[in-house]
């Protein structure tokens, strides 16, 4: 089952006043009125100009591939060639899936999944 939460994200204006990237602020809410409040209360009054001091959005997360980074673990594999090293990210391009987010989730839990089945592997 997904895990369903809220970030917020807040724009970045460059000196020209062009927004042109966003950042993930760290807090996760379990739902978006408790997002919005938050938001709210970042953004403080309005200044002098009439507009929000911090500009942002609350965005829904429908799972965590892309709010967490996998772990950055490497493992030994045993394959017909021998023993070899392999980090998450080849754990998670072997996984079946068209979606990006849940080829993410699959492989991570695959990883995890084999690592609990064999401590011993787990070089770093």
């Amino acid at each position: 089952m997904t895990e369903i939460h809220y970030h917020i994200w807040l724009y970045h204006r460059d000196d020209d006043g062009v927004i042109r990237s966003m950042e993930r602020e760290d807090a996760a809410f379990e739902n978006r009125r408790k997002a919005n409040y938050a938001m709210d209360k970042l953004s403080g009054n309005w200044n002098t100009a009439g507009q929000w001091r911090v500009a942002g959005q609350v965005l829904q997360c429908v799972d965590w591939a892309f709010c967490k980074p996998p772990p950055d673990w490497v493992v030994r594999v045993v394959t017909l060639a021998g023993p070899k090293e392999s980090g998450s990210a080849e754990f998670i391009d072997q996984t079946p899936s068209i979606r990006p987010a849940r080829k993410q989730v699959l492989g991570v839990e695959a990883l995890k999944q084999y690592v609990e089945k064999d401590p011993e592997a787990l070089v770093r």
